[in-house]
């Protein structure tokens, strides 16, 4: 584990805050992340995970709230992703290769993971103009 408030340096010059370096598989974080893979995580904890660098740039754009960000420096990484993220004050997690891997939607995963909060999508909850 990374002492808190650890800051590494990336690729490009880039700076990110890191708070831990998560290794364990069995680590809580990553328990509860890959319940996101299922419904019923996603629905129970009101979040959900982004993992392509085309949908995560997308949400940052569109100013999404993220619950957080987790990446692992092992993948190759969106210099242009990890810095938005940065610049949208996201809290950062670094994952090491084997607890990225459990977490990760896709065999080859990319290296950044954001977590979003879902919205609401029930009739009620319908804007008509």
């Amino acid at each position: 584990m990374v002492g808190v408030g650890l800051r590494l340096e990336v690729a490009g010059g880039v700076r990110h805050n890191r708070s831990v370096l998560i290794t364990s598989r069995q680590n809580p974080i990553v328990k509860r992340l890959a319940e996101l893979r299922e419904a019923k995580g996603r629905r129970e904890q009101g979040s959900f995970l982004v993992d392509t660098p085309r949908d995560i740039e997308r949400a940052l754009l569109k100013k999404m709230p993220a619950v957080g960000a987790y990446v692992c420096k092992d993948y190759a990484c969106s210099e242009k992703n990890l810095e938005a993220i940065t610049a949208a004050k996201i809290p950062v997690t670094e994952f090491s290769k084997g607890a990225f891997e459990a977490v990760a939607y896709r065999e080859n995963p990319d290296g950044i993971l954001l977590e979003l909060k879902t919205w609401e999508t029930t009739l009620q909850s319908l804007k008509l103009d």
